[in-house]
């Protein structure tokens, strides 16, 4: 059985994704701070994944949950994708889109 990680599997691509894997058989760890992901998009897997709250954005944290869950395999999906929401905050885009990715290589 391969464990996976999924960072921001709560979301529309991930929470399918997350469905996939566990028909396939494999051991899924959902990350996500729920900011645009629910909860709700995962009710349907409770007991059979396992979900950690947190933010990509936090290094520490990443750091935290790619050390103590060791994935075999990681899938980052966490992003502000919405244009409008990016151009609002364009401080709040790079920290998600850019030091995110950096922060999930790191660890």
């Amino acid at each position: 059985m391969r464990k996976t990680l999924l960072i921001g599997g709560a979301g529309f691509v991930g929470n399918n994704l997350a469905r996939t894997l566990l028909g396939l058989g494999h051991e899924v760890v959902v990350f996500d701070d729920f900011s645009t992901g629910r909860r709700e998009n995962l009710a349907d897997m409770e007991g059979r994944i396992e979900v950690v709250e947190g933010d990509v954005r936090d290094e520490a944290a990443t750091r935290r949950v790619v050390t103590e869950t060791e994935p075999d395999i990681v899938y980052h999906l966490a992003a502000l994708h919405f244009i409008p929401d990016c151009n609002k905050d364009p401080e709040k885009a790079r920290a998600i889109n850019v030091d995110g990715p950096m922060h999930v290589l790191a660890a």
